[in-house]
C-alpha cells in the first residue's frame, strides 16, 4: 500500500513564506472550513449514531478547505460492508448523521449527487467495476473524491482502511498489461470529463460557476 498523509488539511500550519493571510478570501475560506468541521466532529462525537456507521469524510469544497457561507455539506458516508445489499438500512444511517447535524443548518448535498446516499467499502473497491463504462456513477464519483480531496471528520481509522482498500483497487489489478497508474489517470480524466458535461449543461449558478471549477482542476 501507498503511504497516507498522517495529518488532515484542517491540522495542517501555514507558516513560513507560504501565508494564506496574502490572500484574504482563501485564509478566510479556511476558517470557516475549520470551524465547520470543528462543529461537525462535536455533533456527532455527541451523536448516538447506528453501530453500522464506519466513516464520514468531509469532502467537496469543504474537503479542500474552501467552503464559504451557503456551502453544500458534501460528507462521504460509508457504513459497514454487510449493507451493501441493505439500501434502507444505509439510508436510515445516511439520515441519521444528517439528523445530528440538523442544528448547524448546514445546506444538504444536491439530492441528484453522489453525496446523497451512503456507500460500503465492498461497493466502492467492486472488482467488477473495473473499466466497466456503465459502472454506478455516484459509486464511482464517491471513490475517486475520496481519493482526491476528502478528510476524515468522524472515523479516522475506518476511513484510513476505506482509502486503503480503494488504493489497492487501483493498483493490485489482474491486468498487468499497463502500469497501474494508467488506469488511475483514466478515470481521472474520465470523472474530469463527466463533470465537465454536468456543468456545461447546468446554468441554474451562472456561467462562472464552470470558469471556478476548471480553476480548482487546475
Amino acid at each position: 500500500s501507498l503511504p497516507l498523509p498522517s495529518i488532515t488539511p484542517a491540522e495542517r500550519k501555514w507558516f513560513g513564506r507560504l501565508s494564506l493571510d496574502t490572500f484574504p478570501a482563501l485564509a478566510a475560506a479556511w476558517r470557516k472550513s475549520q470551524d465547520v468541521l470543528h462543529a461537525i466532529r462535536e455533533r456527532l462525537s455527541s451523536a448516538e449514531l447506528d453501530d453500522g456507521l464506519l466513516t464520514v469524510a468531509a469532502s467537496g469544497s469543504l474537503g479542500r478547505m474552501e467552503a464559504v457561507a451557503g456551502s453544500d455539506g458534501d460528507l462521504i458516508i460509508i457504513v459497514g460492508d454487510h449493507l451493501a445489499h441493505d439500501s434502507e438500512g444505509a439510508a436510515n444511517i445516511w439520515n441519521g448523521v444528517w439528523t445530528a447535524l440538523q442544528p448547524l443548518n448546514m445546506p444538504p448535498p444536491r439530492p441528484d449527487g453522489i453525496y446523497a446516499a451512503a456507500t460500503t467499502a465492498v461497493q466502492l473497491c467492486e472488482p467488477a467495476a473495473r473499466g466497466r463504462i456503465d459502472e454506478d456513477i455516484p459509486t464511482f464519483g464517491k471513490r475517486f473524491q475520496l481519493l482526491w480531496d476528502a478528510q476524515p471528520i468522524w472515523g479516522a481509522d475506518a476511513h484510513q482502511q476505506s482509502l486503503t482498500r480503494v488504493i489497492d483497487w487501483y493498483t493490485t489489478g489482474n491486468d498487468q498489461r499497463f502500469p497501474w497508474w494508467q488506469y488511475l489517470l483514466n478515470d481521472l480524466l474520465r470523472y474530469y470529463r463527466s463533470l465537465g458535461v454536468a456543468y456545461q449543461w447546468d446554468d441554474s449558478r451562472g456561467p462562472a460557476h464552470w470558469r471556478l471549477r476548471n480553476f480548482k482542476w487546475a
